[in-house]
């Protein structure tokens, strides 16, 4: 966006080793997948501001080999 304003995103799935997270694992076996657990999925969508900048130490200007 800017060299202070950030934009960032996020996705992703997980799994939860239970088949209690959607309260359907006592259910009918006929209704629910016995041999499947269930699983969650997010995402996120966040926006930061930098208020400050930390300038690079003189040292490492003059050698920037040191940054490596």
């Amino acid at each position: 966006m800017s060299p202070r304003w950030n934009l960032g995103l996020e996705a992703g799935a997980r799994k939860a080793f239970t088949d209690e997270l959607d309260h359907l694992g006592t259910q009918n076996p006929l209704l629910v997948n016995t041999h499947d657990q269930d699983w969650y999925f997010y995402n996120g969508l966040s926006i930061s501001y930098t208020f400050y900048k930390i300038n690079c130490p003189d040292s490492y200007k003059a050698n920037p080999k040191l940054l490596r």
